[in-house]
């Protein structure tokens, strides 16, 4: 059994999907880390380099792998289930669990990341960002929505929201 969160940048996907492997004693994957170190180069590199459609390529094939996994929490990249049959894929390979937040919370969040790994949002002021949110949702969510858990606008610290996560899987096993 694998468990993919998904969700806008921002979202929490990284530490809660930290804390949530190791409530379940399964090991985690961040899928943006492992196309790093997979690909040896960084995120910004292959968006100036190759694009995002170059990206989103290197990132189904890193999905994939991590797919084969088993006993796996993935964070995946924002677009990740929008692309290909990603969210197909996942859907058929773990349970997947979509970490809602409103456009402003996400903006909020991302306001305070300054360490330069978000290149579709870095320079973008709190305003930008709160649209940059609703615009990309807008295209999204339909994706998002396909997840088999959804938790909605939760004001819990990541911790909170792991266990919240980690019962609810034990309910569905």
């Amino acid at each position: 059994m694998n468990i993919v969160l998904l969700g806008f940048m921002g979202a929490g996907k990284t530490s809660v999907g930290t804390i949530l492997a190791e409530l379940l004693d399964f090991q985690f994957i961040d899928l943006d880390q492992y196309i790093e170190n997979r690909f040896r180069t960084t995120i910004s590199s292959i968006f100036a380099t190759k694009g995002e459609d170059g990206f989103r390529e290197l990132e189904k094939v890193a999905l994939t792998q991590v797919l084969r996994y088993r006993r796996t929490v993935v964070a995946t990249g924002g677009g990740t289930p929008c692309f290909f049959d990603n969210i197909e894929q996942i859907n058929q390979n773990a349970t997947s669990i979509y970490l809602q937040f409103s456009p402003e919370v996400l903006a909020k969040r991302l306001s305070f990341d300054t360490s330069g790994k978000r290149p579709l949002v870095q320079e973008k002021t709190f305003d930008e960002l709160v649209e940059y949110a609703k615009q990309k949702l807008v295209e999204r969510e339909k994706f998002y929505l396909q997840s088999t858990i959804t938790v909605s606008n939760t004001n819990v610290s990541s911790y909170e929201l792991a266990d919240l996560l980690f019962r609810k899987i034990q309910t569905q096993r």
